[in-house]
């Protein structure tokens, strides 16, 4: 993987997939075990989705940066708006896809630019949205610059993403962005299933 400073990126991207596992456990900070299952799914991906592992590791980096650079205070009252605006964002995203792809007659990569262009589109209404909250207003004061930011940290990774998944053989045409947020928690909990190695082994083989 040619990534600019790796040791650097690998480390922080493996903090903030723990610190993830962490907080859906409810935990302040992630244990032993957290840190070894994210490393476990890093090797599984090394071996058998490489350029998705590579995205996944300079994204998870950039974005530990950028919570680093808010302070945490600032990063959870940004994250917490973030994920009740976006709440519905799966069945949004699903339908939308659906309808484009029963009236329009699209290849593959014509797929991954509406895709893309959604993604765009969507989070540009939410960015505004977020940009109107109460909480984000007074917490970010005088730092606009910085959640104009982070919100475009959120758009390019969604796009960035998605044009690596799409071309994934194991994911062929996404019918909807639901798979992507899926496959995506899959990554960072290390929920991947024996049989689905196991499959992959031998796709891997071929």
């Amino acid at each position: 993987m040619a990534i600019e400073k790796p040791i650097s990126t690998i480390r922080k991207a493996v903090n903030s997939a723990a610190e993830n596992m962490a907080k859906n456990e409810f935990l302040d900070k992630p244990e032993q075990r957290h840190y070894e299952s994210v490393i476990s799914e890093y090797k599984w991906l090394r071996a058998f989705e490489p350029e998705f592992l590579e995205k996944i590791l300079v994204v998870g980096a950039k974005g530990s940066e950028l919570k680093d650079e808010m302070g945490t205070e600032l990063y959870n009252i940004f994250d917490k708006v973030r994920t009740e605006m976006t709440s519905n964002s799966e069945d949004q995203f699903k339908d939308a896809i659906e309808q484009i792809k029963m009236t329009k007659n699209l290849s593959l990569d014509e797929l991954n630019q509406e895709i893309s262009n959604l993604i765009i589109r969507y989070f540009k209404i939410k960015g505004e949205e977020i940009k109107n909250d109460p909480r984000i207003k007074s917490a970010f004061f005088g730092k606009e610059e910085l959640l104009d930011k982070a919100i475009n940290f959120i758009i390019t990774s969604l796009v960035d993403i998605n044009k690596i998944l799409i071309k994934t053989p194991e994911v062929k045409v996404l019918n909807s962005l639901q798979e992507m947020f899926e496959k995506m928690q899959r990554v960072k909990r290390g929920k991947s299933t024996s049989k689905e190695l196991k499959e992959m082994e031998v796709k891997g083989k071929k």
